[in-house]
């Protein structure tokens, strides 16, 4: 049986390169770090993925553990969090995702609502599907218009 879960997914259709601002997280035993996100991501249809899980040792509940990565494309830089928030016999807060620009201020977002940055001829949108215990973020990267 899985556990909870945590993703994102970014594909670059944008002209230009992405470089690696930054990525972290914050694992304890029980989660596991399934994917590791690229250092660069290719200018049309350059992908990477960051993903986490948590083994179901217990029915009791879930820890709390996050997942970060963010990059600078064309003078802009984004980045995107995923909190998986504390659970006691499935009772609790759902995940929630947090966006951030080149300031580094995080703004939580606590339900599926879509976050767009434009900036230096380009958009980002973050768009989650998020669940009672898990949470994936596709961020798509594009020229503006």
């Amino acid at each position: 049986m899985a556990g909870p879960s945590l993703s994102m997914t970014l594909t670059n259709y944008s002209d230009h390169e992405l470089t690696k601002w930054f990525v972290s997280s914050a694992l304890t035993f029980n989660e596991t770090l399934n994917n590791k996100p690229s250092n660069t991501i290719k200018a049309h249809s350059g992908h990477t993925k960051m993903a986490a899980s948590q083994s179901t040792l217990s029915a009791f509940g879930t820890d709390v553990y996050c997942i970060l990565m963010g990059y600078h494309v064309n003078g802009m830089s984004f980045g995107i969090r995923c909190d998986q928030k504390a659970q006691v016999f499935g009772i609790g807060s759902a995940p929630t995702y947090s966006w951030c620009s080149s300031n580094k201020k995080w703004h939580e977002v606590d339900d599926s609502s879509i976050h767009t940055w434009t900036g230096n001829g380009v958009v980002v949108t973050a768009t989650p599907t998020v669940q009672h215990d898990s949470i994936s973020v596709d961020i798509i990267v594009k020229n503006a218009s």
